[in-house]
């Protein structure tokens, strides 16, 4: 027991109690004969190594989604103002409480009548992006899928072409196309010119970048948070500037618009605050009130057509 108490001490994943404090709680106990005491220093000891154990799985999961947003930014047009991340995993075809899975995931569940999410059913995606552009003259949409392990093509059935070397299948809804970038990423777009020009600057990198580092948005931005989302609006409007949204563990909700006015959102579905000219602050509790203020939230960002 020693051994693995140290294992989390020496990685500094502390909880509130060092696991070496409740070590020597339990062993005083035993010499005591005082087996209840000893009872509870091992109940607590267990539970701060597991607390411990899930925090380090977390942050091994989690540890290079940075860069993967900073990825799917220079893949998509450089012009595309609204970007969500989502990080955390979840499989494929898994019956999950989770509403922003829901969200990400129906379209895909979707793509040929359901025959290509039974490719895919039981794999595991470590983390998932979207972008849109809702305001061109042809409103453009693509989700990204980063898988756990390499994607098997065989179960997707045969590709439709080959681009730069990769499968394009058709997605059977709409212009919907789906080509396997990175033998660990899946992208679905609104369109086959859009994944194949997305699957350009997959294989031969991009000099530019949507929504760049500079933009005012970002000081908004929960990177922390298991999914982010943010829009950038130029011109005049109900937006000065833009908006973020974030989505924590407990499926609280926050939409942080930097705007002149109260983003149009239902009263009932959200507690508004004014913290600041030009800043509103909008909550809601998921668990409480279902998807509906998450998929308000994602409307506002311009990704109504996320189902």
């Amino acid at each position: 027991m020693r051994c693995v108490v140290f294992l989390f001490v020496g990685a500094g994943l502390m909880t509130a109690q060092q696991p070496e404090a409740l070590l020597n709680d339990v062993e005083t106990a035993i010499l005591s004969r005082d087996l209840g005491a000893a009872y509870d220093a091992a109940a607590r000891l267990d539970d701060t190594v597991q607390a411990a154990a899930r925090q380090a799985l977390r942050a091994s999961q989690t540890r290079d989604l940075g860069p993967i947003a900073n990825q799917v930014l220079t893949w998509v047009p450089p012009d595309w103002p609204a970007f969500v991340l989502d990080q955390r995993a979840f499989v494929i075809g898994e019956r999950t409480p989770r509403l922003d899975v829901a969200l990400l995931t129906d379209r895909l569940y979707r793509l040929s009548g359901g025959a290509f999410l039974n490719g895919l059913r039981g794999a595991t995606v470590r983390a998932s992006a979207v972008g849109s552009n809702a305001r061109a003259a042809q409103p453009a949409l693509a989700y990204f899928y980063f898988f756990e392990r390499n994607v098997n093509p065989g179960p997707l059935g045969n590709p439709e072409l080959f681009i730069l070397g990769r499968p394009f299948w058709s997605g059977g809804e709409g212009d919907y196309s789906i080509t396997l970038a990175r033998p660990d990423v899946l992208i679905v777009a609104s369109s086959r010119d859009l994944a194949a020009a997305m699957l350009g600057r997959v294989l031969n990198g991009s000099s530019t970048r949507a929504l760049p580092p500079a933009l005012a948005e970002w000081g908004e931005v929960d990177r922390d948070a298991p999914l982010w989302a943010l829009r950038h609006v130029s011109g005049s409007g109900e937006f000065n500037v833009g908006m973020t949204v974030s989505l924590d563990a407990s499926q609280k909700l926050e939409v942080r618009c930097q705007c002149v006015s109260r983003p149009t959102l239902p009263e009932p579905e959200f507690e508004a605050e004014h913290p600041r000219n030009g800043l509103w602050v909008l909550r809601s509790n998921l668990a409480q009130r279902g998807e509906g203020p998450m998929k308000q939230a994602f409307s506002l960002l311009g990704l109504g057509d996320l189902r």
